[in-house]
């Protein structure tokens, strides 16, 4: 992340009503998890599951901080052009 700051204020990307919180008891995700089959490629499950940790997490993350991109971007210590990437790519924006 810069370390220099332009004062200037991210836009909200979603109000925090419309992102579903995942819930997570001892660790472990509450819903239901791609199923892994030998018969398919690697690649193809591989892609399916990172897509699905990529959703789940954005989605937790951005409810925790009400939409702020650039809260969200700070506390997963990433940068906030990054983030705005990710959810570009798992359509969330």
């Amino acid at each position: 992340m810069h370390s220099r700051s332009r004062g200037l204020r991210s836009p909200r990307v979603r109000t925090t009503d419309q992102w579903r919180a995942v819930p997570v008891i001892d660790g472990q995700l509450q819903e239901d998890k791609p199923q892994i089959d030998p018969d398919r490629p690697y690649r193809t499950q591989r892609d399916e599951w990172l897509r699905e940790f990529e959703v789940r997490y954005l989605e937790c993350l951005i409810a925790k901080h009400g939409g702020n991109i650039t809260a969200a971007a700070r506390s997963a210590e990433l940068d906030r052009a990054y983030l705005y990437r990710l959810l570009w790519r798992n359509q969330m924006r």
